[in-house]
């Protein structure tokens, strides 16, 4: 049984989806709870706590912790998790890879989310795993056994997990934590698999949490190379993302200081998908580092323009602007960003400071509140933001003083 989001056509691939597309989605109302309604992690928490009994609502959470803090991988994933969840004939369809299923409308739009988060982060530790895999298995033993009481049920699954094969090991192993145990039983599963690719990445992944790069890097490389031999032999795409599995080549490379075969990597990323921008990010931090101011902005530009609607990525450009002295086009670019993700209050801190340095008081001043009744109350730059605001205003009222009482009074009527 290999996981379906593993096997969903190449069509998803270009359903990645940054937080805004969301909006497409009917926007849920936040959830009452008891936190600050800034933190994407106070979201994040509850809707964990939701997830069993209510995924319907964690589900809600987790979109607001997307558009709070829409580079945090791991909300987009949980949102994936949720919404499988609320659904488990969808979730077990899902799973075993049913085309009908994989082809619709919902579960493209559904594993967008998965994608997105892996792009943002490839070597996300799926936590939640334990709990998809229990439902699926749930549904399973109910088709069989319709008729068990719930006692029963959680022997039969209990039963199923712990005589299960080696697959069924290793993913419970990985979902609980057991990492080692998991490299074990995806070992020994390995000769099962006529495509051995996917368990070579899974094995890269782990190694990769383990902290075992080289160890890592050389499953990739086994599964890159089964993949293009697949490619070869049957001539079909599927959704084992080449360009996903070269980012992360390229980041285990990083990793070793191997800045050479990284870039190599990353360069493959976009042999196999020009329009790749992860890619172009990846790039344009290893010109940073090499000092290549001209050439980072180069790829960001480009990533830019193959991912428009993505207000994150127009964030971390209008960043790279602004290290490079490009105050003006970093200033579009935040506020670019800005207009994306309009719950998002990391580009109005950014754009504050550039309008307070070039002495656009009103602008500034804007941005500032912008930012205070944004962000998290917990972020040290909230009471930064109200001490520069109060100067600000201070400073104004006592410029606007002097004016005031320089106008002479008018003469009494007669």
């Amino acid at each position: 049984m290999r996981r379906a989001w593993r096997l969903a056509p190449l069509l998803l691939a270009l359903l990645v989806v940054p937080a805004s597309a969301q909006q497409k989605v009917k926007e849920p109302k936040r959830p009452g709870i008891n936190g600050d309604k800034n933190d994407a992690r106070a979201y994040y928490q509850w809707g964990v706590s939701q997830m069993e009994t209510y995924p319907e609502d964690a589900a809600d959470a987790f979109y607001w912790a997307m558009r709070l803090e829409p580079g945090w991988a791991d909300a987009y994933y949980a949102r994936w998790v949720a919404l499988y969840l609320a659904d488990p004939d969808l979730l077990v369809l899902h799973w075993e890879g049913d085309s009908k299923t994989m082809k619709s409308a919902e579960v493209q739009r559904n594993d967008s989310l998965m994608l997105r988060a892996l792009q943002l982060d490839p070597f996300l530790y799926e936590k939640f795993q334990r709990n998809m895999w229990r439902h699926v298995i749930e549904q399973r033993v109910k088709r069989r056994y319709p008729n068990l009481d719930q006692a029963e049920l959680e022997d039969a699954v209990r039963d199923y997990t712990s005589t299960g094969d080696a697959e069924t090991k290793a993913v419970v192993a990985y979902a609980t934590g057991n990492l080692p145990y998991a490299l074990q039983e995806w070992a020994a599963d390995l000769p099962s698999e006529k495509d051995k690719s996917w368990v070579h990445v899974e094995r890269g992944r782990i190694f990769y949490l383990l902290g075992a790069y080289d160890s890592a890097a050389a499953e990739y490389n086994t599964a890159m190379k089964d993949l293009r031999a697949l490619d070869k032999k049957y001539l079909v795409a599927v959704y084992d993302s080449k360009a996903l599995h070269e980012q992360s080549l390229g980041m285990i490379y990083e990793k070793l200081n191997q800045t050479d075969a990284a870039r190599e990597s990353y360069g493959r990323a976009l042999e196999e998908d020009l329009s790749y921008a992860p890619a172009h990010i990846a790039m344009s931090n290893l010109d940073l580092v090499k000092g290549d101011t001209a050439a980072a902005l180069s790829e960001m530009d480009i990533a830019s323009q193959v991912a428009p609607n993505d207000g994150f990525l127009a964030f971390q450009y209008g960043r790279i602007l602004l290290f490079a002295a490009h105050d003006a086009e970093s200033l579009e670019q935040f506020k670019r960003s800005a207009k994306l993700e309009p719950y998002y209050a990391e580009p109005h801190i950014f754009m504050a400071a550039i309008y307070d340095n070039a002495g656009y008081t009103t602008e500034a001043m804007a941005e500032y509140t912008a930012f205070v009744n944004m962000a998290k109350s917990q972020d040290a730059r909230v009471a930064k933001a109200k001490a520069r605001l109060a100067k600000m205003s201070a400073d104004s009222a006592a410029h606007a003083a002097p004016a005031e009482a320089a106008t002479p009074p008018k003469p009494p009527k007669s």
